[in-house]
């Protein structure tokens, strides 16, 4: 008997989970296991890439009315007779508009009356993002065994601590995807570490730089030096610093242009407007989302990620893998994937600082040469889907 998984998250756009959870379907042996794939609304560029074998993708239409416009939400329950989701709706929006910032284990009890629990039975139920999708795989599932994912270092950012420590005890495994991010997860809650273990996001070199071949980028037709970010609109990712220090450049007389690959999140206009503030709207290109960004990451010149946290990051991983010189901030993880003048350079997060290393970069052809060498023997991390199969297993 196959054995039956349900994995869960939001939905398949460009984030690195949602990237992470379509490598991994792609790896599983389909022969023992029948796999089906929950979303809170399916969407997102990574929806094509979903393996065939996936035995079904499910959600729940009443949800985009639910999280949608309010007068539409009213409309549709009203409708339906649904006065319990038409309350939980008014409190859910009420939730949002607190000043001190919304609760997120109010804002999961106000939503999970949109969901009814699956009917069908499956031997492992797994939450593949920290959050709601943690929540919905624990409450809205009937499995012989439960596993929450992790991808944020803890230690950053616990806005969701209230809310994991009611649930982190209904799950038989915590998944987080690097050693620091576990030492952040069993710092937080030493009564768990038992639970803790660590699969990394899984990285194909094979798949990639074949990817990276499927089409010709150019992006210094009309520049010397083409920078490239991949990250969608968060704090996290630090894009106003990536802004601010495209005024330093500019300021310093560089010709470069930094290109961005991403979307989502809340602060894209505010990362816009930035940009018309410090007058670098032609420096810094928004090339929105790239279901493919590989030729992107080979054709640029420096990878550069100038995130304020990070789990790990896939984005890292994939311009080692096509072997770019790479730029990061200090961020606390960082030297979980880079090696500072060997593999990598790592500065500190500021336009001053980041300006600094970049142009060092550009300017010796020798040390870019050194860090690229050095990623030649760099692999792939498909092996890491044994480590999933002894979690799920166990």
């Amino acid at each position: 008997m196959k054995k039956k998984l349900l994995f869960v998250i939001y939905d398949l756009g460009s984030g690195g989970a949602e990237k992470s959870l379509v490598s991994l379907l792609s790896l599983i042996d389909y022969d023992k296991y029948e796999v089906d794939l929950f979303l809170f609304r399916k969407e997102g560029m990574f929806l094509s890439q979903i393996p065939d074998k996936v035995n079904a993708v499910l959600c729940n239409p009443d949800f985009s009315f639910f999280d949608g416009p309010y007068i539409g939400a009213v409309r549709h329950f009203l409708l339906k007779g649904r006065f319990d989701i038409l309350l939980a709706r008014k409190k859910y929006a009420d939730e949002f508009r607190k000043k001190s910032g919304h609760d997120p284990l109010n804002t999961w009890r106000y939503m999970s009356k949109c969901f009814s629990r699956l009917k069908k039975e499956y031997d492992v139920s797994i939450g593949y993002l920290e959050g709601i999708s943690n929540y919905f795989a624990a409450d809205k599932v009937k499995a012989k065994k439960y596993i929450a994912y992790e991808h944020t270092d803890y230690s950053i950012n616990n806005f969701l601590r209230k809310a994991d420590t009611e649930y982190f005890p209904k799950f038989d495994k915590i998944v987080t995807v690097s050693e620091n991010c576990l030492k952040a997860l069993s710092d937080n809650y030493p009564e768990y570490k038992d639970k803790f273990a660590v699969v990394e996001n899984i990285s194909s070199k094979k798949n990639i730089v074949a990817m990276a071949e499927n089409e010709t980028v150019d992006l210094k037709k009309d520049c010397k030096l083409a920078l490239l970010t991949i990250g969608r609109f968060y704090h996290q990712k630090a894009l106003d610093v990536a802004v601010d220090t495209c005024a330093e450049l500019k300021n310093r007389g560089v010709d470069f242009k930094w290109y961005h690959i991403g979307n989502g999140g809340p602060l894209k206009a505010e990362i816009e407007q930035r940009c018309k503030d410090k007058q670098v709207s032609d420096r810094f290109i928004m090339l929105g989302e790239k279901s493919n960004p590989y030729p992107y990451i080979k054709a640029c010149d420096i990878y550069v990620q100038p995130s304020r946290f990070e789990g790990k990051s896939i984005a890292i991983d994939e311009a080692m893998l096509l072997e770019k010189p790479i730029l990061v901030s200090n961020f606390p993880t960082a030297k979980d994937q880079i090696t500072d003048g060997v593999t990598g350079i790592i500065t500190d997060l500021d336009p001053e600082s980041l300006a600094d290393r970049i142009i060092e970069m550009s300017e010796d052809s020798a040390l870019c040469a050194r860090l690229s060498g050095n990623l030649k023997d760099h692999k792939g991390n498909e092996e890491e889907i044994e480590k999933f199969y002894d979690i799920i297993n166990g």
